[in-house]
């Protein structure tokens, strides 16, 4: 779980790793179905709270 005082919100990520200014966020899905352009848009919102970093990356599984 993610906070951002400044935007006063919070976001789930199951993942994130870093290097330099890249990060690369995913998330774990355990149904046998996901929308997949939804479950993008959601991981799209939340990188708000890492704005320090250059290239940003998505990942599920």
């Amino acid at each position: 779980m993610s906070t951002d005082k400044e935007l006063k919100s919070e976001a789930e990520i199951n993942f994130a790793a870093t290097f330099e200014r890249n990060i690369m966020l995913g998330e774990c899905k355990w149904r046998s179905e996901i929308n997949d352009v939804s479950e993008l848009n959601k991981l799209i919102e939340e990188v708000k709270f890492f704005r320090a970093y250059k290239e940003k990356y998505f990942y599920f599984f």
